[in-house]
Protein backbone atom coordinates (compact mmCIF):
# COMPACT_ATOMS: atom_id res chain seq x y z
CA UNK A 1 0.00 0.00 0.00
CA UNK A 2 1.56 3.40 -0.70
CA UNK A 3 2.74 5.44 2.33
CA UNK A 4 0.63 8.20 2.07
CA UNK A 5 -2.51 6.92 3.16
CA UNK A 6 -0.96 6.36 6.36
CA UNK A 7 -1.99 2.28 6.37
CA UNK A 8 0.04 -0.60 6.26
CA UNK A 9 -0.35 -4.18 6.90
CA UNK A 10 3.47 -5.92 5.62
CA UNK A 11 1.70 -9.43 6.08
CA UNK A 12 -1.77 -9.82 4.74
CA UNK A 13 -1.42 -13.39 6.09
CA UNK A 14 -0.23 -12.11 10.01
CA UNK A 15 -2.16 -13.05 13.16
CA UNK A 16 -3.02 -10.50 15.55
CA UNK A 17 -4.91 -10.70 19.08
CA UNK A 18 -7.93 -9.38 20.93
CA UNK A 19 -10.39 -7.14 21.97
CA UNK A 20 -17.63 -3.76 25.52
CA UNK A 21 -20.64 -4.62 24.02
CA UNK A 22 -23.25 -2.15 25.03
CA UNK A 23 -26.25 -3.67 24.01
CA UNK A 24 -26.00 -6.20 21.12
CA UNK A 25 -29.21 -7.13 19.82
CA UNK A 26 -29.54 -8.90 16.13
CA UNK A 27 -29.67 -6.79 13.18
CA UNK A 28 -29.14 -7.36 8.77
CA UNK A 29 -28.80 -6.14 5.76
CA UNK A 30 -30.52 -5.86 2.57
CA UNK A 31 -30.38 -8.43 0.43
CA UNK A 32 -28.88 -11.28 2.84
CA UNK A 33 -30.11 -14.67 4.29
CA UNK A 34 -30.06 -16.46 7.44
CA UNK A 35 -26.83 -18.45 5.84
CA UNK A 36 -24.76 -15.05 6.79
CA UNK A 37 -23.46 -15.24 10.09
CA UNK A 38 -21.34 -12.35 10.66
CA UNK A 39 -19.72 -9.70 8.87
CA UNK A 40 -19.65 -5.49 8.52
CA UNK A 41 -21.37 -4.02 6.09
CA UNK A 42 -19.97 -1.04 3.35
CA UNK A 43 -23.38 1.11 2.26
CA UNK A 44 -23.83 2.43 -1.42
CA UNK A 45 -25.39 5.39 -2.56
CA UNK A 46 -27.78 7.91 -0.99
CA UNK A 47 -31.13 8.35 -3.18
CA UNK A 48 -33.72 10.07 -1.76
CA UNK A 49 -34.76 9.44 1.63
CA UNK A 50 -33.38 5.81 1.49
CA UNK A 51 -29.35 4.93 1.51
CA UNK A 52 -28.82 2.51 -0.98
CA UNK A 53 -27.75 -1.26 -0.42
CA UNK A 54 -24.62 -2.26 0.54
CA UNK A 55 -21.61 -2.20 -1.42
CA UNK A 56 -20.28 -5.13 0.54
CA UNK A 57 -20.79 -7.49 3.66
CA UNK A 58 -17.67 -8.28 5.35
CA UNK A 59 -18.28 -11.50 7.47
CA UNK A 60 -16.42 -13.97 9.44
CA UNK A 61 -17.62 -17.47 10.56
CA UNK A 62 -16.44 -17.44 13.89
CA UNK A 63 -18.41 -13.59 14.73
CA UNK A 64 -20.75 -13.57 17.69
CA UNK A 65 -21.39 -9.84 17.44
CA UNK A 66 -19.55 -6.69 16.71
CA UNK A 67 -19.17 -3.74 18.72
CA UNK A 68 -17.21 -1.31 17.05
CA UNK A 69 -15.87 -0.89 13.40
CA UNK A 70 -13.03 2.20 12.89
CA UNK A 71 -11.45 3.06 9.38
CA UNK A 72 -7.66 3.68 9.52
CA UNK A 73 -6.73 7.18 8.19
CA UNK A 74 -6.24 6.51 4.51
CA UNK A 75 -9.40 4.79 4.39
CA UNK A 76 -7.90 1.71 3.24
CA UNK A 77 -8.31 -0.90 6.15
CA UNK A 78 -11.50 -1.28 8.24
CA UNK A 79 -11.01 -2.65 11.85
CA UNK A 80 -13.63 -4.52 13.54
CA UNK A 81 -13.73 -5.39 17.38
CA UNK A 82 -15.94 -8.82 17.74
CA UNK A 83 -17.84 -10.32 20.89
CA UNK A 84 -15.77 -13.03 20.75
CA UNK A 85 -12.44 -11.83 21.67
CA UNK A 86 -10.85 -10.98 18.76
CA UNK A 87 -10.44 -7.90 16.03
CA UNK A 88 -10.34 -7.88 12.59
CA UNK A 89 -8.41 -6.15 9.56
CA UNK A 90 -10.32 -5.96 6.29
CA UNK A 91 -9.11 -4.79 2.76
CA UNK A 92 -11.48 -2.24 1.94
CA UNK A 93 -10.96 -2.31 -1.76
CA UNK A 94 -10.90 -5.97 -2.40
CA UNK A 95 -13.18 -6.95 0.93
CA UNK A 96 -11.00 -9.83 1.94
CA UNK A 97 -10.13 -10.21 6.08
CA UNK A 98 -6.20 -9.73 6.01
CA UNK A 99 -5.42 -9.82 9.75
CA UNK A 100 -7.21 -11.77 12.75
CA UNK A 101 -5.84 -9.84 16.37
CA UNK A 102 -6.56 -12.69 19.04
CA UNK A 103 -5.01 -12.96 22.37
CA UNK A 104 -4.89 -15.84 24.87
CA UNK A 105 -7.04 -15.37 27.34
CA UNK A 106 -9.27 -12.45 25.64
CA UNK A 107 -12.24 -11.27 26.99
CA UNK A 108 -14.83 -9.90 24.60
CA UNK A 109 -13.91 -6.92 22.69
CA UNK A 110 -15.34 -4.02 23.89
CA UNK A 111 -14.02 -1.36 21.56
CA UNK A 112 -11.43 -0.19 19.05
CA UNK A 113 -9.59 2.76 17.98
CA UNK A 114 -6.98 3.20 15.22
CA UNK A 115 -4.26 6.26 15.49
CA UNK A 116 -3.89 9.47 13.59
CA UNK A 117 -1.46 7.97 11.30
CA UNK A 118 -2.67 4.72 11.06
CA UNK A 119 -0.03 2.74 12.35
CA UNK A 120 -1.72 1.58 15.92
CA UNK A 121 -5.02 0.14 16.70
CA UNK A 122 -5.78 -0.19 20.66
CA UNK A 123 -8.32 -2.58 21.91
CA UNK A 124 -10.23 -2.60 24.86
CA UNK A 125 -11.86 -6.00 26.12
CA UNK A 126 -13.85 -7.15 29.51
CA UNK A 127 -10.60 -8.02 31.03
CA UNK A 128 -9.73 -4.99 32.10
CA UNK A 129 -7.03 -5.30 29.53
CA UNK A 130 -6.01 -2.53 26.67
CA UNK A 131 -3.72 -4.05 23.95
CA UNK A 132 -1.68 -2.21 21.56
CA UNK A 133 -1.41 -3.54 18.17
CA UNK A 134 1.36 -2.70 15.39
CA UNK A 135 -0.82 -2.34 11.61
CA UNK A 136 1.98 -2.91 9.47
CA UNK A 137 2.96 -6.31 11.30
CA UNK A 138 0.03 -7.30 13.35
CA UNK A 139 2.12 -7.64 16.00
CA UNK A 140 0.89 -7.05 19.66
CA UNK A 141 3.36 -4.52 21.14
CA UNK A 142 1.87 -3.67 24.38
CA UNK A 143 -0.41 -4.59 26.96
CA UNK A 144 -2.25 -2.13 29.02
CA UNK A 145 -3.43 -3.26 32.28
CA UNK A 146 -5.96 -1.33 34.48
CA UNK A 147 -4.07 -0.48 37.59
CA UNK A 148 -5.62 -1.55 40.62
CA UNK A 149 -9.47 -2.58 39.48
CA UNK A 150 -10.80 -5.80 38.26
CA UNK A 151 -13.74 -3.75 36.08
CA UNK A 152 -14.10 -4.32 32.27
CA UNK A 153 -13.12 -2.43 30.05
CA UNK A 154 -15.91 -0.93 28.38
CA UNK A 155 -14.05 2.33 25.88
CA UNK A 156 -10.76 3.20 24.49
CA UNK A 157 -9.79 6.66 22.12
CA UNK A 158 -6.55 8.11 20.98
CA UNK A 159 -5.64 11.83 21.14
CA UNK A 160 -5.53 13.19 17.96
CA UNK A 161 -1.44 13.24 17.75
CA UNK A 162 -0.99 10.07 18.81
CA UNK A 163 0.30 10.33 21.96
CA UNK A 164 -2.25 9.43 24.49
CA UNK A 165 -4.61 6.61 24.66
CA UNK A 166 -7.77 6.87 27.06
CA UNK A 167 -9.80 3.90 28.54
CA UNK A 168 -12.90 4.04 30.22
CA UNK A 169 -14.10 1.15 32.66
CA UNK A 170 -17.62 0.40 34.33
CA UNK A 171 -16.35 2.28 36.90
CA UNK A 172 -16.03 5.45 36.55
CA UNK A 173 -12.52 5.58 35.92
CA UNK A 174 -10.90 6.71 32.72
CA UNK A 175 -7.16 5.96 32.18
CA UNK A 176 -5.02 8.34 30.24
CA UNK A 177 -1.54 6.49 29.19
CA UNK A 178 1.29 7.90 27.48
CA UNK A 179 1.19 5.98 24.72
CA UNK A 180 5.86 5.62 24.64
CA UNK A 181 6.14 5.13 28.06
CA UNK A 182 2.61 2.92 28.72
CA UNK A 183 2.36 4.93 31.84
CA UNK A 184 -1.02 5.85 33.17
CA UNK A 185 -0.43 9.74 33.66
CA UNK A 186 -3.61 10.41 35.39
CA UNK A 187 -6.98 8.97 35.98
CA UNK A 188 -10.15 11.14 35.17
CA UNK A 189 -12.78 9.37 38.13
CA UNK A 190 -16.52 10.22 37.33
CA UNK A 191 -18.11 11.99 40.84
CA UNK A 192 -21.19 9.57 40.71
CA UNK A 193 -19.25 6.54 39.41
CA UNK A 194 -21.31 5.23 36.61
CA UNK A 195 -19.95 3.32 33.77
CA UNK A 196 -18.06 4.73 31.56
CA UNK A 197 -19.79 3.89 27.50
CA UNK A 198 -17.95 6.17 25.80
CA UNK A 199 -15.02 8.62 25.71
CA UNK A 200 -13.81 10.77 22.90
CA UNK A 201 -10.99 13.81 22.32
CA UNK A 202 -11.57 17.04 20.50
CA UNK A 203 -10.26 17.52 17.36
CA UNK A 204 -7.36 19.64 18.96
CA UNK A 205 -6.85 17.02 21.45
CA UNK A 206 -7.29 19.51 24.13
CA UNK A 207 -10.40 18.36 25.58
CA UNK A 208 -11.38 14.89 27.06
CA UNK A 209 -15.21 13.96 26.89
CA UNK A 210 -16.58 10.90 28.47
CA UNK A 211 -20.21 10.07 29.08
CA UNK A 212 -21.50 7.56 31.43
CA UNK A 213 -24.88 4.68 31.91
CA UNK A 214 -26.46 7.69 34.32
CA UNK A 215 -26.61 10.63 31.75
CA UNK A 216 -23.80 13.17 32.14
CA UNK A 217 -21.45 14.29 29.98
CA UNK A 218 -18.03 15.70 31.59
CA UNK A 219 -15.41 17.53 29.90
CA UNK A 220 -12.10 16.91 31.03
CA UNK A 221 -8.65 19.53 30.24
CA UNK A 222 -6.40 16.53 28.33
CA UNK A 223 -3.27 18.68 29.69
CA UNK A 224 -3.66 17.65 33.00
CA UNK A 225 -7.11 15.37 33.85
CA UNK A 226 -8.78 18.75 35.49
CA UNK A 227 -12.80 18.40 34.76
CA UNK A 228 -13.92 21.49 33.81
CA UNK A 229 -17.33 21.31 32.66
CA UNK A 230 -20.55 18.86 32.75
CA UNK A 231 -23.54 18.82 30.23
CA UNK A 232 -26.46 17.40 31.39
CA UNK A 233 -30.45 17.12 30.17
CA UNK A 234 -32.88 15.70 32.87
CA UNK A 235 -33.96 13.63 29.94
CA UNK A 236 -30.71 11.61 29.19
CA UNK A 237 -31.10 7.99 30.75
CA UNK A 238 -27.23 7.25 29.29
CA UNK A 239 -24.97 8.14 27.36
CA UNK A 240 -23.96 5.24 24.68
CA UNK A 241 -21.50 6.71 22.44
CA UNK A 242 -20.15 10.61 22.12
CA UNK A 243 -18.78 12.59 18.66
CA UNK A 244 -17.19 16.22 18.21
CA UNK A 245 -17.98 17.60 15.19
CA UNK A 246 -14.91 18.17 13.02
CA UNK A 247 -14.72 21.65 13.71
CA UNK A 248 -14.45 21.06 17.67
CA UNK A 249 -17.56 23.13 18.31
CA UNK A 250 -20.47 20.89 18.78
CA UNK A 251 -20.19 17.53 20.76
CA UNK A 252 -23.09 14.60 19.76
CA UNK A 253 -23.80 12.12 22.37
CA UNK A 254 -26.14 9.18 21.46
CA UNK A 255 -28.77 8.41 24.33
CA UNK A 256 -30.45 5.13 25.62
CA UNK A 257 -33.89 7.05 25.46
CA UNK A 258 -34.65 7.10 21.46
CA UNK A 259 -32.55 10.23 20.49
CA UNK A 260 -29.07 12.41 20.11
CA UNK A 261 -28.39 15.16 22.12
CA UNK A 262 -26.05 17.69 20.89
CA UNK A 263 -24.24 20.90 22.86
CA UNK A 264 -22.99 24.23 21.71
CA UNK A 265 -18.80 23.90 23.71
CA UNK A 266 -18.35 27.48 23.69
CA UNK A 267 -21.57 28.00 25.96
CA UNK A 268 -22.40 24.15 27.29
CA UNK A 269 -25.73 24.77 26.26
CA UNK A 270 -27.59 22.12 24.93
CA UNK A 271 -28.82 23.45 21.20
CA UNK A 272 -30.74 20.62 19.53
CA UNK A 273 -32.42 17.42 20.58
CA UNK A 274 -32.56 14.78 17.19
CA UNK A 275 -35.39 12.24 18.22
CA UNK A 276 -35.69 9.11 16.07
CA UNK A 277 -39.13 9.09 13.58
CA UNK A 278 -41.73 7.31 15.94
CA UNK A 279 -41.70 11.03 18.10
CA UNK A 280 -41.53 9.01 21.44
CA UNK A 281 -38.40 9.45 23.93
CA UNK A 282 -39.47 5.97 25.03
CA UNK A 283 -37.50 3.09 22.81
CA UNK A 284 -34.25 1.75 21.49
CA UNK A 285 -31.10 3.32 22.27
CA UNK A 286 -28.80 5.58 19.87
CA UNK A 287 -26.41 3.15 19.96
CA UNK A 288 -23.38 5.22 18.09
CA UNK A 289 -22.67 8.41 16.33
CA UNK A 290 -20.62 9.44 14.04
CA UNK A 291 -20.04 13.29 12.01
CA UNK A 292 -18.80 12.91 8.43
CA UNK A 293 -15.31 14.42 8.07
CA UNK A 294 -16.81 17.72 6.52
CA UNK A 295 -19.75 18.02 9.32
CA UNK A 296 -22.74 18.06 7.03
CA UNK A 297 -23.71 15.20 7.87
CA UNK A 298 -24.80 13.40 11.14
CA UNK A 299 -25.20 9.69 11.74
CA UNK A 300 -27.11 7.69 14.13
CA UNK A 301 -27.44 3.92 14.53
CA UNK A 302 -30.18 2.46 16.65
CA UNK A 303 -31.06 -0.41 18.78
CA UNK A 304 -34.10 -0.68 15.93
CA UNK A 305 -31.58 -1.85 13.34
CA UNK A 306 -31.58 1.10 11.69
CA UNK A 307 -29.00 3.75 10.70
CA UNK A 308 -30.23 7.37 10.31
CA UNK A 309 -28.34 10.61 8.23
CA UNK A 310 -29.26 13.63 9.45
CA UNK A 311 -28.23 17.29 8.20
CA UNK A 312 -25.87 18.50 10.87
CA UNK A 313 -27.24 21.61 10.22
CA UNK A 314 -30.89 21.95 10.21
CA UNK A 315 -31.32 18.25 11.89
CA UNK A 316 -33.06 17.33 9.47
CA UNK A 317 -33.87 13.35 8.50
CA UNK A 318 -32.47 12.60 4.71
CA UNK A 319 -31.74 9.21 4.66
CA UNK A 320 -32.26 5.97 6.45
CA UNK A 321 -31.08 2.20 6.23
CA UNK A 322 -33.09 0.05 8.03
CA UNK A 323 -31.13 -3.62 8.09
CA UNK A 324 -33.43 -7.06 7.92
CA UNK A 325 -33.26 -9.53 10.38
CA UNK A 326 -31.43 -12.58 9.86
CA UNK A 327 -31.50 -14.10 13.31
CA UNK A 328 -33.70 -12.83 16.45
CA UNK A 329 -32.43 -11.54 19.62
CA UNK A 330 -33.62 -11.23 23.01
CA UNK A 331 -36.13 -8.56 21.96
CA UNK A 332 -37.06 -9.36 18.55
CA UNK A 333 -34.53 -6.95 17.36
CA UNK A 334 -30.94 -6.49 16.19
CA UNK A 335 -29.26 -3.27 17.44
CA UNK A 336 -26.53 -1.11 15.12
CA UNK A 337 -23.52 -1.17 17.49
CA UNK A 338 -21.40 1.09 15.05
CA UNK A 339 -21.26 3.24 12.71
CA UNK A 340 -18.03 5.14 10.78
CA UNK A 341 -17.35 7.43 8.04
CA UNK A 342 -14.93 6.87 5.47
CA UNK A 343 -11.95 9.73 5.63
CA UNK A 344 -13.03 11.17 2.22
CA UNK A 345 -17.21 10.92 3.48
CA UNK A 346 -18.26 8.64 1.09
CA UNK A 347 -18.52 5.40 2.29
CA UNK A 348 -19.91 4.63 5.76
CA UNK A 349 -18.82 1.66 7.78
CA UNK A 350 -22.24 0.23 9.76
CA UNK A 351 -21.31 -2.71 12.58
CA UNK A 352 -24.16 -5.00 14.07
CA UNK A 353 -25.24 -7.32 16.96
CA UNK A 354 -25.02 -10.40 14.70
CA UNK A 355 -21.73 -10.07 13.92
CA UNK A 356 -22.09 -8.17 10.19
CA UNK A 357 -20.24 -5.74 9.34
CA UNK A 358 -21.24 -3.62 6.62
CA UNK A 359 -19.99 -0.66 3.65
CA UNK A 360 -22.52 1.65 2.19
CA UNK A 361 -21.94 4.53 0.26
CA UNK A 362 -23.08 7.76 1.25
CA UNK A 363 -22.40 10.06 -2.47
Amino acid sequence: MPASTGDSLADYGGVLAAPRRRRLLPIAVVGLTAAVAAAVVLAVAVHGSAIGAPVATLTDPASQGVSSVAFSPGGTILAVGDENGSSYLYDVATRRRIATLTDSPSGQVMSIAINRDGTMLATADELSITCLWDVGSGRRIATLADPGTDQQNTSVAFSPDGTLVATGDDFGRTYVWNVTTRHVIFTLTDPIHGQVDAIAFSPDGKTIATGDADGPVYLWHASDGRHYATLTNHAVQEIDSLAFSPDGRALAAGTGNNSTHLWDLATGRQIAVVTNPNGSSIGPPTTSVAFSPDGSELATGGGDGTVRLWNAATRQLHATLTVPLVSLGRDGSCSVTSVAFSPDGKTIAIGDCNGRSYLKRTD
